[in-house]
């Protein structure tokens, strides 16, 4: 059976069929208190003006003025991760240039990894390319931004081999912080239980016209293809990661034509190269959870086939060597931690909720399944003692908490079985063009229960390796990975690559 139609089979259709009514229109005061206690613009500020700021940082010996964006009213909906999390306001982050590990004294042995039968590569330098999502980009703190990129596993993977060039789709170094990125805050206007953050306002790589926005192109030849949330299967007529990355989702699409003209899939097909990684399928299931709309069935994945196939397929003719990371445990992810079940029972009356799944009580031994509560504004206000109840929803059979907002038993086990049918998917393909796997499965599950010890020694929990949006790595999680990656190399190929010192990351922010 394909994975795509498993995929629809087991998770699409179990979780979206009492979703398919969509959220219902909020009451007014509801709204209200949203605008009040979330945060946003007023609905007359002006459209955004960037305006200088006294501030600065140093790039590359670089004064940069600090560049001040006012009004998110034009923005806040285009950020692909702004939906998953509270934020509360903004705030200034300047350019901190991170410290990457020291690399190896010597030129580490790659001639293993070599492909000499290729006279176009023949006596040329060892070229790495990197094919992913989120992971793969360096995306972190629920944003994609230069720091983020530069601490990517593949940036470090390209460090450690002492490769001679290795580019990375950097913005423009007065537009460091990208897009997306957010920092924790201690200001907490609604009083619940969900952690809050403020979005970064300056020196981000966009530009505005009207009510769209766009990223400047990036002038030079890649080598790291990943796209935030690029995901693994093709999505309608709009294609997949190997036709042309033109997603319905227009973010998507923005970011990769940052550094593509035509297409992924026929840009790396026609470029030469020795060695690839390729990860996807973590934003794949991320999304079937955290959508909270029929949006996956609309996209066609019932009736779509993997292009990867044919991609696939075509690279087993250039003879190249590869690595692919399987997917882990997404409900693994301390995302789906960052509020409990006391939390939620703790700011309400009831010792139940009503919801459209039935009555959820705060005593789990009388529920007819487990749950898993999301952390967003909704399930926030029902843990939070300030709200008042009149505005909770769930409290009686008028206003009930919709499934959007938690996860029932049969979905926790539809979605826990994803990655296993993806990750036996990605298996075949391995042995269709001779590849080698990286388990990031069995790690995160490891990491999870906090048996996981790199080898210089430093323990891994979800506090160290996981950054403040609870999905992505920090730092120090992304050289964890490129470890796992070297190591795979190394026994699989030959090569002799020191492996990273993960500790020289773990201050690295």
């Amino acid at each position: 059976m394909r994975v795509g139609k498993v995929f629809y089979d087991n998770v699409i259709f179990k979780i979206m069929k009492k979703r398919m009514g969509g959220t219902p229109l909020l009451p007014m005061n509801i709204i209200i208190l949203s605008a009040l206690l979330i945060g946003g613009c007023r609905g007359n500020d002006p459209v955004a003006k960037p305006a200088l700021n006294t501030d600065y940082s140093i790039i590359d010996g670089d004064t940069i003025k600090t560049v001040v964006f006012k009004d998110y009213k034009i923005l806040k909906d285009k950020d692909p991760n702004g939906k998953n999390y509270i934020t509360v306001g903004d705030t200034i982050v300047l350019y901190k240039e991170p410290k990457l590990h020291t690399p190896p004294s010597k030129d580490p042995d790659l001639s293993k990894l070599k492909n000499n039968d290729d006279p176009d590569l023949k006596g040329k330098p060892l070229r790495y390319v990197a094919i992913g999502g989120s992971l793969t980009a360096g995306v972190r703190d629920g944003g994609y931004f230069n720091e983020g990129i530069l601490t990517s596993y593949p940036n470090l993977i390209a460090r450690q081999m002492k490769l001679k060039k290795f580019e990375q789709p950097l913005f423009d170094a007065t537009d460091y912080n990208g897009f997306g990125r957010k920092v924790q805050t201690g200001f907490n206007p609604t009083g619940g239980k969900v952690p809050k953050l403020n979005a970064i306002s300056n020196n981000l790589s966009i530009t505005i016209s009207g009510t769209d926005f766009n990223f400047k192109k990036v002038k030079t030849v890649v080598d790291n293809f990943a796209i935030p949330n690029g995901r693994y299967h093709s999505q309608g007529v709009e294609g997949a990661f190997y036709r042309d990355l033109k997603y319905q989702n227009g973010i998507l699409k923005k970011y990769s034509e940052r550094f593509l003209t035509n297409g992924a899939g026929s840009e790396l097909l026609n470029q030469k190269f020795d060695i690839m990684t390729f990860e996807f399928g973590i934003n794949d299931v991320l999304d079937y959870i955290l959508k909270g709309t029929d949006y996956m069935r609309s996209s066609g994945l019932e009736n779509s086939y993997l292009e990867s196939d044919l991609w696939f397929d075509l690279l087993s003719k250039k003879k190249t060597l590869g690595i692919i990371l399987n997917v882990p445990d997404v409900l693994d992810f301390p995302y789906f931690t960052q509020i409990s079940y006391d939390d939620v029972f703790g700011g309400i009356p009831n010792d139940y909720i009503e919801s459209d799944a039935g009555r959820i009580f705060k005593d789990k031994r009388k529920n007819s399944t487990d749950i898993i509560f999301l952390p967003n504004s909704r399930v926030d206000s029902l843990s939070s003692v300030k709200v008042h109840p009149a505005l909770k929803v769930g409290l009686d059979n008028k206003s009930l908490l919709l499934g959007n907002n938690f996860l029932i038993k049969q979905e926790i086990a539809d979605i826990r079985n994803a990655p296993i049918k993806l990750n036996a998917e990605l298996e075949r393909y391995s042995k269709k063009v001779n590849f080698r796997m990286v388990d990031l499965y069995s790690m995160y599950k490891k990491i999870n229960d906090g048996s996981f010890v790199t080898d210089d020694g430093v323990r891994v929990n979800s506090k160290n390796f996981f950054s403040i949006d609870g999905i992505n790595p920090t730092a120090f999680g992304q050289a964890v990975v490129a470890n796992e990656v070297i190591k795979t190399l190394n026994q699989n190929y030959k090569s002799e690559i020191p492996l990273i010192k993960t500790s020289e990351y773990l201050e690295v922010k």
